[in-house]
Parts: structure tokens; C-alpha cells; sequence
């Protein structure tokens, strides 16, 4: 399991033993985002410095870095581990080409990208733009489907694990795309602001996190809260399901 904060350290744990095992060092600034490629073997973090970076898990070394001119807030992995998206305050949305340790393409967007999630299935990423637009773009085609726009900015993606689902909050309000059909099926008052998504890796469950620190998961098909967990005493700001889908890993500001 890995975490990262304000002072731009990346803690790899053995969650089971609840052991830090390794501690990846470069970041100069506050850790926005980290993302475990979907085999499992390399991490990208961004950060406020500017930079992508990419780790060796096994060595816990940095394989490669990329910087820009402006803070860098979300990473995400393309399907088959090739090619990693980035998106921040440069109003564009950065594909590079992992392999090659190079940039292979740069979509504008005009506006800062708040937050992004890859499909788990196809050339598809989500992005969320500080006006609030939800967009879906397929990074082979260039071609962009802009689903809808938010009151305010949104806080959090996430795909389901067959990409039928898309899931994105804002404030209160978690909605719920159904993806092949492009059209919204749930729209969730939470009652409190929401801060984290995550959908369980073998399952349509959806879990929330927010300020208040409580983490509710939430039925795809009924819209329905089916579990609510506490724990945390101050905001929860991350979730992250197990591979095999049987435990939840949640972070906050407590």
C-alpha cells in the first residue's frame, strides 16, 4: 500500500503487518496523486513541484521524471500499463509513452484539470476541468465526449473494474454514468461533501469519502447506501480498494 502528504515522502507499507517498508524520495512539494500501474510492479506520484514521477517498486528507486511549469494534481494508467496520463494547471492533458521515457501526446483542454481516471478497458480516460465539465476522451482517436458540468469543481473519479460505470463527485452530489450508453442512472445526495471514490475492484460498490470522515459504500443499480463505516475523525481524502476486492484502504486528515 502506498500514501503520500504534505511532505512529499511516498510510504510503501505492508499493510497486513503494518510495517513501512520502503520510502521513495524526490518530491519537494506537497504528493497530489499516486497511481500503481495495473500490473502491480511501478508507481506514479505527481506533485505541487511540478513533476510526474515513476518508481520501481522492487527497488524503490525512480525510474524516470517528467516536469512541467506548473503543479501537476492527478496521474492515472492507461489500461495496458504503456502510457501514462497526466493532468494539472497547464490546461493540457499529458500522454506519455512509459516505455520510451517520452512524451507521445498533449491534449488541450483550455483549463486546469482537476481530476482524472483511466478505464480499466479500452483507449478511455475521464478528466474533470476546474469549470466543472466531465469529459471522456479517447487518447487514440483524440475524440472527446463531454458528459456533463458541475455546479462547482469536482473532487474525485473513478471507473467501474469493466468500465461500465463512471462515478464523479462534487460537494454532495455523486453521480453515476452508465458508460456505453453516455447517460446519468444515479444521482446521490450524501449529505455531506464528498472528497474520495472508489469502486470495489470485483463489484459494482461504490465507496465515499468526505469530511465528516465517514466512508459509506453505495449499490450501482439502487443508488442505495448498503454500508456505512467510521473510523476517522477528521476528512477522509482517499480509498483504495484491494486487488481482490475484500479490503478497503482509506486516508485522512486525521
Amino acid at each position: 500500500l502506498a500514501s503520500g502528504g504534505r511532505d512529499g515522502k511516498i510510504t510503501i507499507w505492508d499493510w497486513q503487518r503494518g510495517l513501512e517498508i520502503k520510502t521513495l524520495l524526490g518530491h519537494t512539494d506537497i504528493i497530489t496523486d499516486l497511481a500503481w500501474s495495473p500490473h502491480g510492479t511501478t508507481l506514479a506520484s505527481s506533485s505541487w513541484d511540478h513533476t510526474v514521477r515513476i518508481w520501481d517498486f522492487s527497488t524503490g528507486t525512480e525510474r524516470m521524471s517528467f516536469a512541467g511549469e506548473s503543479w501537476v494534481r492527478a496521474v492515472a494508467w492507461s489500461a495496458d500499463g504503456r502510457f501514462l496520463f497526466s493532468g494539472g494547471d497547464d490546461a493540457s492533458l499529458s500522454l506519455f509513452q512509459v516505455d520510451q521515457g517520452e512524451l507521445s501526446a498533449a491534449f488541450e483542454t483550455r483549463e486546469s484539470i482537476m481530476s482524472l481516471s483511466a478505464a480499466p478497458k479500452g483507449p478511455f480516460v475521464a478528466m474533470v476541468l476546474k469549470s466543472g465539465a466531465l469529459e471522456v476522451l479517447n487518447r487514440e482517436t483524440g475524440e472527446r465526449v463531454h458528459l456533463g458540468t458541475f455546479r462547482g469543481e469536482a473532487a474525485a473519479l473513478s471507473w467501474s473494474f469493466d468500465a461500465r460505470y463512471l462515478a464523479a463527485s462534487t460537494d454532495r452530489l455523486i453521480q453515476v454514468w452508465d458508460w456505453d450508453g453516455q447517460k446519468l442512472v444515479q444521482s446521490i445526495n450524501t449529505g455531506h461533501q464528498i472528497l474520495a471514490l472508489d469502486w470495489g475492484s470485483q463489484s459494482h460498490l461504490l465507496a465515499s469519502g468526505g469530511y465528516k470522515g465517514i466512508i459509506d459504500l453505495w449499490s450501482a443499480d439502487s443508488g442505495e447506501s448498503v454500508l456505512r463505516i467510521s473510523g476517522h475523525t477528521r476528512a477522509v481524502k482517499a480509498l483504495s480498494w484491494s486487488p481482490q476486492g475484500d479490503y478497503l484502504a482509506s486516508g485522512g486528515d486525521d
